[in-house]
């Protein structure tokens, strides 16, 4: 009986906490709060209303050339690192595009898709979970900083992490049903290749989503036709992405191609960078694993092989150190993530500040891969993030976040013990968080 009063009063609280995250959200929009550093009108929205204007004013060919072979003095009106897709969705599709305000709230209310999504995708991986615990995880991506950003400024972001769920719901549909009619089996496999291919079209580096898809369903029970269908169709699908590749002569627009030195230099420091910003987001999530942490630890250091990783990890600190590209950027404070915004914070210093981020780099890398616990397709999906992160610049905590929290509890294939204490205990991180950026960029 008082268990069951305390199942009861747990409901009530957690209920409560769900509505009380709706409305801070909701709170966030109406006061136009910026907690990313987007920098409201001002900012990125100013580059994301210009180009949309682009594409509403021209034919799409035009609008997607007006950043490709930009020569001195030539206007550029397509000002985005990213794909076209979200400016041809919104041409097409977005019956709000006729003033700033009205498209701003279509962006807004189009975000509030994802946590409805994310609470689908949780139902679908761990079905005996409470409802109430599963949508209150779902709802804790509300409290990204850069999400609510995207969504309150009209920017980009969100698109992505909108069809990154779909894609999952998707290729679960995929292999739901095993005895259905072939016809409704080939419907199904080209409908997730195609919106898992989107993917790549709203944001570069979710490549990963299409790859995960193709990758499970190749080394699936599926038959070879269905398999050799899925092949045909992502090149298919591919085919444009090459073609924008040839128009730009760089994987991003040729002006913001030109801006972040994409493909003409490399950083390696981002790769300990990275390690940080995935690493600060495994941080919470490593009291949902079902592994005792004392006995990872142990395990880990009596395996010879990441030993073997370790030495490479601390061969390449060492080269990062040498080579000294800690700082050797255009705008050495921007991006890098939070452990890097607080080094700034906590010392004036430049050594100390270098002693301090090279040694959360060590920190990091054993948080990582101890919560990886060389699992080799999730090991795989963060070795993505990690390499591709040298040829970016700059390395920016919102290319993670919220995706890594998404990714390890829909994507990855972990025994997690999803119960009230342990989402309170994420709720309360991420809202610390949140908080911690609002007062850091009100400044």
């Amino acid at each position: 009986m008082k268990n069951q009063k305390i199942q009861i009063c747990l409901k009530v609280f957690f209920i409560i906490l769900i509505f009380l995250l709706l409305i801070f959200f909701v709170y966030g929009f109406i006061i136009e709060e910026n907690s990313a550093g987007a920098g409201g009108f001002k900012g990125d929205f100013s580059n994301v209303w210009l180009t949309l204007q682009t594409f509403l004013n021209a034919d799409t060919l035009t609008a997607i050339k007006s950043s490709a072979k930009v020569l001195p003095g030539q206007e550029v009106n397509y000002i985005s690192s990213r794909t076209p897709l979200i400016y041809i969705l919104n041409k097409f599709l977005n019956p709000f595009t006729d003033s700033i305000t009205n498209y701003i709230r279509s962006i807004f209310y189009f975000s509030l898709l994802a946590p409805l999504l994310f609470y689908y995708c949780l139902k679908i991986k761990f079905p005996k979970i409470n409802n109430i615990i599963l949508i209150f995880l779902a709802s804790t991506i509300l409290l990204s900083p850069y999400f609510r950003t995207s969504a309150y400024w009209g920017l980009e972001e969100n698109f992505g992490i909108v069809f990154v769920l779909i894609s999952y719901l998707l290729l679960h549909q995929f292999f739901k049903e095993k005895k259905i009619e072939i016809l409704f089996k080939f419907i199904k496999l080209f409908i997730l290749i195609f919106i898992s291919s989107l993917c790549v079209y709203l944001d570069q580096k979710l490549l990963i989503v299409p790859l995960f898809c193709f990758v499970k369903i190749i080394f699936s029970n599926e038959g070879k036709f269905l398999k050799l269908l899925t092949f045909i169709f992502y090149f298919i699908f591919s085919i444009p992405y090459l073609y924008l590749i040839f128009l730009w002569g760089n994987i991003i627009p040729t002006n913001d191609a030109n801006t972040r030195t994409i493909g003409s230099n490399f950083y390696l420091s981002h790769l300990g960078f990275s390690l940080t910003i995935i690493g600060f987001y495994f941080l919470p999530l490593f009291f949902f694993k079902k592994e005792n942490i004392k006995k990872l630890i142990k395990s880990y250091f009596k395996d010879k092989i990441n030993l073997l990783f370790f030495l490479i990890f601390i061969i390449y600190l060492l080269l990062s150190i040498f080579l000294d590209d800690y700082q050797a950027t255009k705008y050495p404070i921007l991006g890098k993530g939070a452990v890097y915004k607080l080094s700034l914070l906590l010392f004036s210093d430049i050594l100390i500040q270098k002693i301090f981020i090279y040694s959360t780099f060590v920190f990091f890398y054993f948080v990582v891969f101890l919560f990886l616990n060389r699992k080799i397709p999730e090991s795989l999906i963060i070795f993505y993030f990690l390499i591709s992160s040298i040829f970016i610049y700059p390395i920016l905590q919102e290319y993670y976040d919220p995706l890594i929290i998404i990714f390890v509890f829909i994507f990855f294939n972990f025994e997690l013990k999803i119960n009230y204490k342990n989402v309170f205990f994420l709720f309360i991180y991420l809202l610390f968080f949140l908080v911690s950026s609002i007062l850091y960029y009100s400044n």
